[in-house]
């Protein structure tokens, strides 16, 4: 997955798409304040990978602050994974963290996903429990399709993955991603509203059936 940069708007939030050959992720970065935000659901392949961008105001205090990466434990202490000066020796090999001054982000990719790597994590600017930050979700699943829909605000957006053997998906062919789109959500949804419309119609034709039978019975 390689994420880039959107323009972006104070207060405002932002849909991006990332395609690889085992994600298809539309992300709703979250505003948390004038100066971070990023997105709060991330979903990756058993033993794939995935890429986290956070953006920063390119203000020059954020511009030289520490950048990091931690997941949270069940005590609600986030425990650093990397940062711009550390990585942790139960990830080394398997996670890197790239910071972009110019563009106002850095971002964060863990290899090598395992289905203990599931959980709450964090991306900041600072120090590690103090410091700003933006929390998300990480969901580690096996070969299938799994997808969610998700709200944040007045925006709508949409997170599913196809595992990697559906080679029909790929991130040179914007075409059959939005076919897999219009498949997995336009159609199923455009079908369930035919459906609400048509049942008062049937409800009403019944209740005439049985109103002309009773008089009949009657005789």
């Amino acid at each position: 997955v390689t994420p880039r940069a959107l323009p972006r708007r104070r207060g405002a939030g932002l849909c991006r798409l990332a395609v690889s050959n085992q994600t298809l992720v539309l992300l709703s970065p979250e505003p948390v304040s004038s100066s971070l935000h990023g997105s709060r659901f991330l979903a990756g392949a058993l033993g794939g990978s995935i890429t986290h961008q956070c953006f920063y105001s390119s203000t020059p205090a954020n511009k030289h602050q520490r950048k990091y990466w931690c997941k949270v434990a069940a005590s609600g202490t986030c425990y650093t994974i990397i940062s711009s000066s550390f990585i942790s020796s139960q990830y080394r090999g398997r996670v890197a963290l790239g910071d972009t001054p110019q563009n106002g982000s850095f971002r964060v990719t863990m290899t090598g996903l395992s289905s203990s790597d599931s959980g709450t994590y964090r991306c900041g600017i600072g120090s590690t429990n103090e410091g700003l930050h933006v929390s998300l979700n990480l969901t580690v699943l096996p070969g299938g399709i799994w997808f969610s829909l998700g709200s944040w605000g007045r925006l709508g957006c949409l997170m599913f993955r196809i595992s990697g053997k559906f080679t029909f998906l790929s991130s040179n062919n914007l075409i059959y991603t939005l076919l897999v789109f219009l498949w997995l959500v336009i159609l199923p949804a455009m079908l369930a509203d035919f459906s609400r419309d048509l049942n008062p119609v049937h409800r009403t034709l019944g209740h005439h059936a049985r109103a002309s039978e009773t008089p009949a019975r009657g005789v």
